[in-house]
């Protein structure tokens, strides 16, 4: 009579002569895919975090070119001004795309970001 191959050699520590899994088996597992997880989970933030500060450059560079034509086509910014999302004010015609956050405009043409609890008077 032939005798059955035990495909399970090497295994025997863990399956205590059953066929299945021992609760720290499972246990092991669960812990190696929520580590892998939450590694992942930290690489999706920094991401998401580095666009949203690559964005805010971008827009800032757009305003201040805008604000480098407006002042070379010969108009002076005598108080700051502020550029919102639905308003771009007199920088309209220089500004091409959308933006996504306020800005305020010195009067040297610098720009600076704001948010909206400053521009609304929340904030002193």
């Amino acid at each position: 009579m032939e005798q059955k191959k035990n495909r399970y050699v090497g295994f025997g520590p863990f399956l205590h002569g059953r066929a299945g899994f021992t609760l720290i088996e499972v246990m092991l597992v669960m812990v190696v895919i929520f580590g892998l997880s939450g590694v992942a989970a930290l690489g999706i933030i920094r991401f998401i975090g580095s666009a949203s500060d690559e964005m805010e450059s971008s827009e800032a560079y757009e305003i201040q070119q805008s604000a480098s034509a407006y002042i070379a086509s010969g108009h002076t910014i005598s108080e700051p001004f502020v550029v919102t999302p639905t308003d771009h004010g007199v920088l309209s015609p220089y500004i091409s795309g959308s933006l996504k956050s306020t800005w305020m405009v010195n009067v040297d043409g610098k720009v600076v970001r704001i948010d909206s609890t400053v521009q609304s008077g929340l904030v002193p």
